[in-house]
């Protein structure tokens, strides 16, 4: 154990430039007989060199079976106004495709957890797909997708954001490291559950946009309390409300996901909350066996602060 602490501080102290709490970008395709017009639109938070966006650019890829399109016109610019990076491109395809294929490696040229909501019009029908490191290919299709269908790909995206996201591991482990049973495990993970759902809902019915920057710094914040709890308040008995409280903010992005990519909500908070459970009890098994080592506490508080101040700074 004395070995693996160094190594498991030095990974919590880079997790800061590792993802962010909200990472998504959006595009829009027209498809017009052979060709197709697309644009991408990045926030500049997530383009530190705008210079690079036409590589970004290159990481939507389009296909008709196996047909790839010839890319005429390409440019990208700065939308002031938007704080965003604006990426267009004209494709052509030998013909008019019969079935559209598009693949999406952003996360690799951004952070892991990043999401790119695609919404594509062809001859009047409308289509939008997510994409991100579990589903990174989908067809478009332009019809109505089945109720399994959606519910394996809103449940699915939902999940997937839990368990990508630095994050929520470090307020998981948080709630690992301050649970002294198995059975306080389950009541704070409740209690996590019903905050995080209970601000998802208010906020994703009022559709409020919040500013990436709020919401990792309120989740830095999260993180550092809760190594405070657990260094000097180790026997706290309102534990449960505390992480139901904290646990709301961490539903602030949540919200941001289920409005940005026009999911159900039931469903993006059945991913969610499954995926967080799972992620918890592995866990609780790890620091359990490791016997709750006090520096990961120290690590968690210092990470948190770390991070806040590092958003602060801008």
């Amino acid at each position: 154990m004395k070995r693996a602490a160094p190594c498991c501080v030095a990974l919590l102290a880079t997790l800061p430039v590792a993802a962010h709490v909200v990472s998504i970008s959006t595009g829009e395709a027209l498809i017009e007989g052979a060709q197709l017009r697309y644009e991408l639109r990045i926030p500049l938070y997530e383009v530190p060199d705008p210079a690079r966006g036409l590589n970004l650019l290159a990481q939507v890829q389009f296909r008709s079976g196996d047909t790839i399109p010839t890319r005429t016109v390409e440019n990208c610019r700065v939308i002031e106004a938007e704080n965003a990076l604006l990426c267009t491109a004209t494709y052509q395809f030998p013909a008019p495709p019969d079935l559209l294929t598009v693949r999406s490696t952003l996360p690799s040229a951004t952070v892991p957890n990043h999401v790119h909501i695609l919404r594509a019009t062809r001859e009047g029908k409308f289509e939008q797909v997510v994409l991100d490191l579990s589903f990174p290919e989908a067809e478009l299709r332009f019809r109505p997708l089945t109720r399994s269908e959606i519910a394996v790909r809103q449940s699915g995206g939902a999940a997937w954001r839990t368990l990508s996201s630095p994050w929520q591991w470090l307020f998981l482990l948080g709630i690992a490291l301050a649970a002294a049973s198995w059975g306080e495990t389950i009541i704070l993970w409740l209690a996590f559950a019903a905050g995080e759902s209970a601000a998802a809902h208010w906020f994703g019915a009022k559709a409020m946009q919040l500013p990436p920057r709020f919401l990792e710094m309120a989740a830095a914040l999260t993180i550092a309390y809760l190594g405070v709890e657990i260094l000097f308040l180790p026997r706290s008995r309102a534990r449960w409300l505390i992480v139901a409280i904290l646990g709301a903010f961490h539903g602030l992005g949540l919200a941001q996901f289920q409005i940005a990519a026009d999911y159900s909500l039931p469903m993006v908070l059945a991913g969610a909350t499954l995926a967080a459970a799972l992620l918890l009890a592995a866990l609780t098994a790890l620091a359990r066996r490791l016997g709750q080592p006090r520096f990961l506490s120290w690590a968690l508080l210092a990470t948190g602060l770390v991070w806040f101040a590092w958003r602060l700074a801008g």
